[in-house]
């Protein structure tokens, strides 16, 4: 009667426990096996190769070279391919060189790309000298702030922000929303984003702002939410490749649908160059093939650590050596890189955990007490300082940030998912 009544509990306790799968095999599988590029996605490869074809026809014409930097860009969005930002940035340096071209336009545009390449050092002189040109306009405001909330001045940000509102603007609400998720205001930002996504002038940009809304529902834990509106994405353009990533995400760490994960990531190494996909299978098999987890480990920190890379995937490559590398001594490297070009709390959160996982845990403990302790942290930082808190043998800190972390589970992987739930049962 025991054993009647305990197999019932095991029963009775998995169904609680089990979640219900939200990512639904028949869409991936059509979206994998019948993908063709979107409407969206080839008119950007079209006019990527128009203003190509018209500027090496005409390498005189300004406005094709303006054209043309501002299609690789738009094209970069799309594939993440580093040679199209790195060609923008060459055409606009160019252009910036030359006395008949107005310069504020593509001042602003070289910031913005600095931005994209993680040289984030080099951005605030392009957005000053954009800032103290003939026109000291609203656009110029939004990459202010950019440029400020990317490098962690987030007082600076604010104040920017604040002084030129606009609750009818698109950018003004993309840009609040991202302040108000810093400042854990998951609810309001979610509502900006929303709002931005509801006043965008073309499709392009509103599946943008709906796939961050998506990306905060997600961190909240609202993991329908972030699925439906992902899937609306794809609907506005099947070659969002970001929203289809997520998917791979909410298979692998919602649904514990590994099989469904890996078959979207390994679609997205066929059509993007972006890296992340290889470390996301290198996570997808963590648990269950430590030798296979290992060998994508390796692969994707051989794509990442190319020299064209720059600063691009240094979050990432820290994940993989504290993780399954086990190479903390080149985190710490990394680590240090990032510090470099910007000196943010999320950056020395990286370099605490790269030293805690290193053995140098007094130094850590003093880099978190002086650059992170009370600073706003996303979930991944939050988990790996409940880890150093760990190492360290504060158990009662490290169990604060660890709550702290789960509100943000879904940000995680499934063996740091495993080990967070583990440590607070």
């Amino acid at each position: 009667m025991k054993a009647v009544i305990a197999g019932f509990l095991s029963i009775l306790l998995f169904s609680c426990n089990s979640r219900k799968r939200i990512v639904e095999t028949v869409f991936i599988d059509s979206l994998v096996k019948n993908y063709t590029p979107s409407p969206l996605a080839k008119g950007i490869e079209g006019n990527t190769l128009f203003w190509q074809k018209r500027y090496e026809e005409q390498p005189g014409d300004f406005v094709a070279q303006e054209k043309y930097a501002q299609s690789l860009l738009s094209r970069f969005h799309l594939y993440t391919d580093i040679a199209d930002l790195k060609k923008a940035d060459s055409l606009v340096s160019s252009l910036l060189q030359n006395r008949n071209v107005s310069p504020t336009g593509n001042r602003l545009t070289m910031a913005h790309l600095k931005l994209l390449e993680h040289q984030f050092d080099m951005a605030p002189a392009f957005a000053k000298n954009a800032e103290d040109g003939p026109s000291n306009s609203f656009a110029t405001a939004m990459l202010s702030f950019d440029v400020d909330f990317e490098r962690g001045d987030y007082t600076d940000a604010r104040l920017t922000l604040l002084s030129h509102k606009n609750v009818s603007d698109y950018a003004y609400n993309f840009r609040l929303s991202k302040l108000e998720h810093l400042y854990g205001s998951p609810d309001s930002a979610i509502v900006h984003m929303l709002k931005a996504a509801s006043i965008a002038t073309n499709s392009f940009v509103k599946a943008i702002a709906l796939s961050n809304a998506a990306d905060l529902y997600l961190h909240s834990g609202k993991v329908g939410k972030a699925y439906d509106l992902y899937r609306q994405c794809i609907a506005i353009d099947r070659s969002d490749f970001h929203s289809i990533e997520k998917l791979g995400w909410i298979a692998l760490v919602h649904d514990n649908q590994p099989g469904e994960a890996q078959k979207i990531f390994r679609f997205l190494l066929g059509r993007t160059n972006s890296p992340l996909p290889m470390l996301e299978l290198s996570q997808s098999f963590e648990m269950t093939d430590s030798v296979q987890a290992r060998d994508y480990a390796q692969q994707f920190v051989s794509m990442a650590n190319q020299p064209q890379n720059g600063n691009m995937y240094n979050k990432y490559l820290i994940e993989a050596y504290t993780g399954i590398l086990k190479q903390p001594s080149k985190a710490v490297d990394i680590a240090r890189r990032e510090l470099l070009v910007r000196q943010t709390p999320q950056s020395f959160a990286w370099m605490v955990y790269a030293l805690a996982s290193d053995n140098q845990l007094n130094l850590a403990y003093d880099v978190f007490r002086k650059k992170v302790s009370g600073q706003p942290l996303e979930g991944l930082e939050l988990f790996w300082m409940g880890k150093m808190m760990q190492m360290a043998g504060k158990g009662y800190n490290a169990a604060a940030f660890f709550e702290a972390a789960k509100k943000n589970e879904f940000d995680l992987s499934p063996a740091m998912a495993k080990e967070l739930n583990s440590f607070l049962e």
